[in-house]
């Protein structure tokens, strides 16, 4: 009985300290917010700054998320209620705040923000916010999700450069290329986070300078 109580006193504790926790990062995230009206402050911010923004934000996020007291199914109303409810504005949030993080990261690996396979991970990452918010934990996990948006892209050129269709040999030659492009994900992962940690080293830098609201 006695190892009964103390498991439930365990347990108790470690949720109490989750939630003391969830309270800290969620008011670093207001402070940093400052306001209802983030957004329209946030538009108005040059790109670079914009970038900085929301690396902080998303870092923040993950902090959050990682306490395991948001789950996934619970993201979006989490998000809505740290940001104000923004009603129309909401839905499209996480994707205003990453992709400036996302087309400079791209550019940082070469990638013109005119190409298609921009574009293309750009909407892969920005729709899938629970995993882009976890990738922000370090920089390799963030080049493994950069990775797999890219191999995305490739597929999906693939698939659309060929004006042959309704063809067994052209769609399985098509597809096994696209499947077997997949296999490369972690080397290329491997590839991409000597830049990519170099990039997210060059924000946190610049990050100590930030202002800690974001009031201008």
């Amino acid at each position: 009985m006695s190892n009964i109580r103390k498991h439930i006193t365990q347990i108790q504790e470690e949720r109490e300290i989750k939630q003391v926790s969830r309270v800290i990062v969620e008011s670093r995230i207001k402070e940093l917010i400052g306001g209802p009206d983030f957004f329209e402050r946030y538009n108005k911010l040059s790109e670079n700054k914009k970038v900085m923004v929301s690396y902080q934000l998303f870092c923040e996020l993950n902090e959050l998320n990682s306490y395991g007291l948001i789950e996934e199914q619970d993201l979006w109303s989490a998000f809505k209620g740290l940001f104000g409810g923004f009603g129309g504005i909401f839905s499209s949030g996480i994707e205003t705040l990453a992709e400036p993080v996302v087309r400079k990261a791209l550019s940082y690996i070469g990638f013109d923000e005119n190409w298609y396979w921009t574009n293309v991970i750009v909407s892969y990452l920005t729709t899938r916010p629970s995993e882009l918010i976890s990738s922000f934990r370090s920089c390799e996990a963030f080049s493994k999700l950069l990775s797999e948006a890219i191999i995305e892209a490739f597929v999906m050129e693939l698939q659309q450069s060929s004006k042959v269709t309704n063809n067994m040999v052209v769609d399985f030659l098509r597809n096994s290329v696209g499947n077997s492009a997949k296999q490369f994900t972690d080397p290329l992962s491997k590839e991409l986070s000597k830049t990519v940690c170099n990039f997210f080293s060059s924000l946190v830098k610049n990050i100590g300078g930030l202002q800690t609201k974001l009031a201008s």
